[in-house]
């Protein structure tokens, strides 16, 4: 069975740095997908830019100045950017800025997909 974890953090101001840092659900052994959005129609979503690297367990998964439109839910139904990295309370950890000129508060929603080991495909 798959679970999916969700993490918000308010934006709230243009310029400003956000620090997210959440353990993973402990019942979970891995990380098997990941998406972001900040409004859940996919037209609407606004970017932010990583001012340091998401990482999950201390390990790197997406390097500093990435953008997270890259892991916006996309058309086609790909939701999730498939990635393995071990869950069993893990913290994941990125800090983010919106600097966008058309700037409104906003959250950004991190998703997570978690499963066993048993279960993956």
């Amino acid at each position: 069975m798959k679970r999916f974890q969700v993490i918000k953090q308010l934006i709230a101001a243009k310029g400003t740095e956000y620090s997210i840092s959440v353990e993973t659900d402990k019942n979970y052994k891995r990380v098997t997908g990941i998406c972001m959005y900040s409004d859940p129609v996919y037209s609407n979503n606004v970017n932010v830019l990583f001012t340091s690297p998401l990482k999950i367990d201390n390990r790197e998964i997406f390097p500093e100045n990435f953008d997270s439109a890259l892991l916006f839910p996309v058309e086609d139904n790909k939701v999730f950017t498939k990635i393995d990295e071990k869950a069993d309370g893990s913290k994941i950890e990125v800090s983010v800025i919106d600097n966008n000129n058309a700037f409104a508060a906003h959250y950004l929603t991190i998703v997570l997909q978690l499963e066993n080991d048993d279960e993956k495909n």
